[in-house]
């Protein structure tokens, strides 16, 4: 199918902002722009490929809009991937596009693990443009800036599996607490620069 050109707007007044994409209906272009991308898919996950659309950066909501959605296997809670590593999550699915959360909305939760001490934790979303919160389940835990953070894994048989890169830690608390430690992590990627996104539909 020749390309077509969509221009998607979000309302000023809210604090959003609109972004004309291209969207790419031929699957060689599709192919050929996930390409870096794809190399981040774990072995035997069916993936879908999209195009941001549109975005949402209200206050401090973080989500974007993919072109893809139940037409093309996606379901809530679909892991999203960019170069580099996990993004998001899938919150909301239509026939022909979806809703992802990014990591840095303050509603995002993901359990990950820390590399290489193996520890524990929860990262949560701080707002756009920001770093995300990191907290560790063992006060004697051994972490330092620059340790990568990999994602924990679900059950769910769509969900996230476990040790996507989600980031790298910058800044760790000097002060533990008996409830455990806490840091930030620096994500794989800007949130205001995605375009081609890989979701993993769920394993084959």
């Amino acid at each position: 199918a020749p390309l077509q050109r969509t221009a998607t707007a979000m309302f000023a007044p809210l604090g959003n902002w609109a972004h004309d994409v291209q969207a790419f209906g031929d699957p060689g272009a599709r192919a050929l722009a996930a390409r870096p991308v794809m190399a981040a898919i774990p072995p035997g996950w069916r993936s879908a490929t999209g195009r941001v659309v549109a975005a949402d950066i209200a206050g401090d909501r973080a989500t974007v809009t993919i072109d893809v959605g139940a037409e093309q296997g996606l379901q809530v809670g679909n892991a999203v991937l960019a170069v580099g590593g996990l993004v998001g999550s899938v919150s909301q699915v239509a026939s022909g596009s979806a809703t992802v959360l990014l990591v840095t909305d303050p509603e995002s939760m993901v359990g990950v693990r820390v590399r290489p001490s193996g520890e524990m934790g929860v990262v949560t979303g701080s707002g756009m443009d920001r770093d995300l919160g990191l907290d560790i389940l063992n006060p004697a835990a051994e972490v330092a800036p620059g340790d990568e953070v990999e994602t924990l894994g679900s059950v769910q048989r769509a969900g996230i599996p476990a040790g996507l890169l989600l980031g790298r830690i910058t800044q760790v608390d000097a002060s533990p607490v008996e409830s455990g430690r806490s840091a930030t992590v620096a994500p794989v990627a800007g949130m205001t620069t995605l375009e081609t996104l890989v979701v993993l539909t769920g394993r084959r």
